[in-house]
């Protein structure tokens, strides 16, 4: 029993004994050596070993699968020694691998020559294998396609079928030369010394030597360096024209965000002395400062940190934008540092500001009042006025309500130039025991620096409500007078209704009604404009479609048998 290896050989992998394979890596390595001081020796070796791969692949037919020792020296045998390279001396039958070496030494092959070709090799692969000149064979293709037409096809079919010989052992086939190594060896020599004579020739012919080399060198190189130069230019010049737009930009957008926050701070009366669609913008600005600060200091420090964080930095971005569209070298040291010192103190300031900002909103008071019902009905009607009942002009929206500003208010009981703060009213409905009555309840809402002031803020905010038989009469807003604190106020109305017992809400109410639980599940909107009763389950609409008027019927008689 013999271990074998597998092997690379040409290109092509091969199971061989061990002791095959180191005979036949000794031969490789002593070829190697006989040819390295030739020139080519890597393409030498390479096909040697494609010539070997060949006849290792002729002697695994028949179904052998493993390459012997005896293949091996059968093989090396074709080939030829190393020491018998430049010798005539070819011993017939002397050895193992004799009657091997007659039969792959022997015959030609047809191929196509690529190193005689002048289309695809096929006048010189055939004229090498017949040992005919050529251009006699090109001159009767050329003969045959001017008067028959048929050498042109015939000429393309053999171009097909002949295949091309690629490797040297191939072209020594094609010229019926024996395959050794010895004979690689030469035809790689003599194709590297055609090479080095077509250089030369070619040389000659061109005027071509060492000394039009280096000229020739030093001309493409002053081409490469102007070339470098042109481009780098290039590129300096498209940085500088870039640089120029980015700092137009720059500075046009900055001096435009300057202006607009300049006049956002001073009023736009004050910046463009017009009046803007009668916004009269400073007067807004003092409004919404005097009633969200606690004082006229906080709210000064608080403006001016505003503004110096907001319009230091598009200062600085002018100065970027003088410094790329004029090419000044570097922003002046001291304004420079002077603004960043300022813009650290506007945020310090911002800082101390909002603390005690959020301080004004750290506590929470409700006050409640309940509103007095004296009716024997069981139907309650809630009223909501539509804001249509009410003439007002608030110019910005804050939250749910607006600041106020300007005149045109009409508020009953209100003077209209004492108002700073309208907000929209919340209205929900409750259960209340069977047989208790209607118990309407309003909850102001506000925060404060402290409980008291909380409080004291939530007494302050204006309702409007009133009650007339079974109708109670409810203002959509609550107000905040001039001298009063934006606190975050809200103002909630909350109707307890008894169970089965109805109440009936106005159109107008669509805009309060705010989280209110029914059976129907309806939103707080659509419940506007129709009458209910109060179950154990929530209202129920009597006034709705078909289902749901059934459903209240059904849920009214369980809860009157209570």
């Amino acid at each position: 029993m013999n271990k074998t290896l597998t092997a690379n050989i040409g290109g092509s992998v091969f199971n061989i004994e061990e002791n095959a394979y180191h005979r036949l890596d000794q031969y490789i390595e002593s070829v190697r050596l006989y040819f390295a001081k030739e020139e080519g020796t890597d393409e030498i070796i390479a096909d040697i070993e494609l010539r070997m791969a060949e006849l290792f692949t002729e002697k695994l037919r028949d179904g052998k699968q493993v390459i012997t020792l005896s293949d091996t020296n059968e093989v090396i045998a074709v080939m030829g020694e190393p020491e018998e390279f430049g010798t005539d001396a070819e011993a017939e039958g002397a050895g193992p691998g004799a009657a091997f070496a007659k039969t792959s030494r022997g015959g030609k092959r047809l191929f196509r020559d690529p190193d005689d070709q002048v289309f695809f090799g096929v006048c010189g692969g055939v004229s090498a294998y017949f040992g005919w000149d050529p251009v006699i064979l090109r001159v009767i293709f050329v003969t045959a396609f001017l008067l028959f037409g048929s050498g042109l096809l015939l000429y393309l079919l053999l171009a097909l079928i002949i295949p091309k010989a690629r490797t040297t052992a191939q072209k020594l086939q094609m010229r019926g030369e024996p395959v050794t190594a010895e004979n690689i060896s030469k035809a790689v020599s003599d194709s590297f010394r055609d090479l080095k004579d077509d250089i030369k020739d070619f040389g000659k012919k061109n005027d071509i030597n060492e000394e039009r080399i280096k000229k020739e060198g030093r001309r493409v190189g002053q081409f490469l360096r102007k070339l470098g130069n042109f481009i780098a230019n290039l590129f300096r010049l498209t940085g500088i024209i870039l640089a120029k737009i980015i700092g137009f930009a720059v500075l046009a957008v900055s001096l435009i965000v300057v202006f607009a926050l300049a006049a956002a701070f001073l009023g736009w009366d004050t910046a463009f002395m017009i009046d803007v669609n009668e916004l009269h913008s400073r007067e807004l600005l003092q409004n919404i400062s005097h009633a969200l600060f606690a004082s006229d200091t906080h709210r000064s420090v608080f403006i001016w940190s505003l503004a110096g964080l907001t319009l230091i930095p598009f200062i600085l971005l002018i100065f970027a934008g003088i410094q790329l569209l004029f090419g000044i070298s570097k922003i002046p040291g001291r304004p420079g540092l002077a603004l960043g010192i300022l813009w650290f103190l506007s945020l310090g300031a911002m800082a101390v500001s909002g603390v005690k900002l959020y301080g004004e909103f750290a506590y929470e008071a409700d006050y409640q009042e309940e509103i007095p019902v004296n009716t024997e009905s069981d139907i309650l009607y809630i009223n909501v006025s539509d804001d249509e009942d009410v003439k007002y002009r608030f110019k910005t929206g804050l939250g749910a309500g607006s600041i106020f500003f300007k005149g045109f208010v009409t508020i009953p009981g209100i003077d209209s130039t004492h108002i700073i703060y309208r907000g929209k009213n919340k209205l929900t409905v409750a259960e209340a025991e069977k047989n208790s009555p209607f118990r309407p309840e309003v909850m102001r809402t506000s925060n404060g620096h402290s409980r008291k002031n909380a409080l004291d803020n939530a007494r302050n905010i204006e309702i409007e409500h009133r009650i007339s038989a079974d109708t109670l009469y409810i203002r959509p807003y609550f107000t905040l007078k001039k001298g009063q604190k934006i606190r975050a106020q809200e103002v909630t109305y909350t109707v307890h209704v008894p169970v089965g017992k109805r109440f009936e809400l106005s159109p107008g109410a669509a805009s309060v009604l705010h989280d209110v639980p029914n059976i129907n599940n309806m939103y707080d909107a659509d419940m506007a404009g129709h009458t209910w009763i109060m179950t154990r389950n929530g209202p129920a609409c009597e006034t709705c479609d078909n289902s749901a008027a059934a459903e209240t019927d059904q849920t009214d008689k369980n809860d009157r048998t209570l």
